[in-house]
């Protein structure tokens, strides 16, 4: 189960990566080098949480979809998998 969450989380990191023009300029550089650095951008994610709510459905989502990734890199278990439905069900519409 787990290992098919991981990989519907892999095809929408994927798929949405080329589509940045939508995201606000924070979620672009954490996009940058969330491969590279994922603490890092890890960091940087939860020193955004309060701007969070400002933006549009389309960024919050994204940037929930950039954190799981940034937490997968790091081999942080997930306590659940209600998010990572919740991130298939809308990149999927």
């Amino acid at each position: 189960m787990k290992k098919a969450i991981y990989a519907f989380i892999a095809v929408f990191v994927i798929l949405t990566g080329c589509n940045r023009g939508n995201m606000p300029e924070p979620l672009k550089a954490v996009s940058d080098i969330i491969n590279q650095h994922p603490d890092s951008a890890l960091a940087l994610l939860d020193s955004m949480e309060a701007e969070k709510a400002r933006w549009n459905r389309d960024a919050q989502m994204r940037y929930d979809l950039l954190r799981l990734k940034a937490q997968n890199k790091l081999f942080v278990d997930f306590p659940n998998d209600s998010l990572p439905r919740v991130l298939v069900d809308y990149f999927d519409s």
